[in-house]
């Protein structure tokens, strides 16, 4: 059992990533279950019936297989530095405002996004998932996989 502070106005998306600070579950294969049925991922809390009075269960299904870009490959064998200053990638905040983190490179550690993420959210500690998999802090950007544009999301 865990506590999460979300807002009924959040999409079920939204809560799912909420929810990875209490769990450490993928939150592409989370489902959301309330009142017996399976809520939508593009419906608001409320507009399901939440009304922030009742327990919400989470019940771990099959994650969807993130899709493969054409040149994923060529492009983490790009150099650290680009010319135009490094790499930038997006940050999706738990509200959905986006934040974009310039001159990063694949050496780039995982906490150092954090941090910036962090500050940048207005939150204390925080995780980034990228394809739906919570990145590790000991990690850097080329070893989890992350291309240059990519999004994250805070949880």
């Amino acid at each position: 059992d865990f506590h999460a502070e979300v807002d009924l106005e959040a999409t079920v998306a939204d809560a799912k990533i909420a929810f990875t600070a209490g769990c450490e579950m993928d939150p592409e294969a989370m489902r959301v279950v309330s009142r017996g049925r399976i809520l939508q991922d593009d419906a608001t809390l409320e507009a399901c019936g939440v009304d922030g009075s009742e327990a919400l269960y989470i019940a771990q299904g099959r994650a969807q297989a993130p899709p493969v870009a054409s040149g994923t490959a060529e492009s983490r064998e790009e150099p650290a530095a680009k010319a135009d200053g490094g790499w930038h990638v997006a940050i999706r905040g738990p509200g959905g405002a986006e934040y974009t983190l310039r001159g990063l490179a694949l050496d780039t550690p995982i906490a150092e996004l954090q941090r910036k993420a962090s500050a940048e959210c207005g939150l204390g500690a925080c995780h980034l998932i990228h394809r739906g998999r919570i990145l590790r802090e000991a990690d850097t950007l080329g070893a989890c996989g992350v291309s240059d544009g990519d999004l994250l999301r805070v949880a």
